[in-house]
């Protein structure tokens, strides 16, 4: 079962208990496209909206209550936003065995594992700009649209940035 949050500001959105084809139609399709989207009578700019899915047990009405569903979902499940994003499904087909208190974690999908690597080593050599990542990414995916190329692009420098393995250079503009 998947569950959604939607954030721009101070606004959040959340949408509980979807399906992967649901939540494919009503956010990730547009996001992707950049195209806006509505959900609970409000527009979303997939610009500003920073978009979270999770991969979690069915949560029941009570479970959503006083606003303990998102705490849940986070405790239970594992965000699949950067598969999902890139066309690749949830990547669960059934529950993981897990250890007492393990959470599980997020599996990268293995195109953004391959440009992850091919990056750290590019970056060894000196800055790389925006199109050279999105060129590598379609080195690897020749057959997905800019949309998928892009996505994976943006999840590996996201993710290249967090560890530390990168950091932002000045424009020369």
């Amino acid at each position: 079962m998947l569950h959604v949050e939607m954030r721009f500001r101070f606004q959040t959105a959340r949408a509980f208990n979807l399906g992967a084809e649901e939540v494919e139609t009503r956010f990730l399709k547009p996001m992707r496209a950049g195209k806006a989207f509505e959900y609970e009578g409000k527009e979303w700019d997939p610009r500003k909206t920073k978009l979270k899915v999770y991969e979690a047990p069915e949560l029941a009405a009570h479970q959503l209550g006083m606003g303990r569903g998102w705490q849940t979902v986070e405790k239970e499940g594992r965000e699949v936003t950067a598969t999902m994003l890139a066309g690749g499904g949830s990547g669960v087909t059934e529950a993981p065995e897990q250890t007492a208190g393990a959470r599980p974690q997020a599996q990268r999908p293995p195109v953004t594992d391959q440009l992850h690597e091919r990056l750290i080593g590019r970056l060894s050599a000196g800055p790389v700009t925006l199109p050279e990542v999105i060129a590598i990414a379609t080195d690897l995916m020749p057959e997905s649209d800019v949309d998928e190329r892009a996505a994976v692009s943006a999840q590996a420098i996201w993710e290249l940035l967090r560890e530390g393995n990168a950091q932002l250079a000045p424009s020369d503009r």
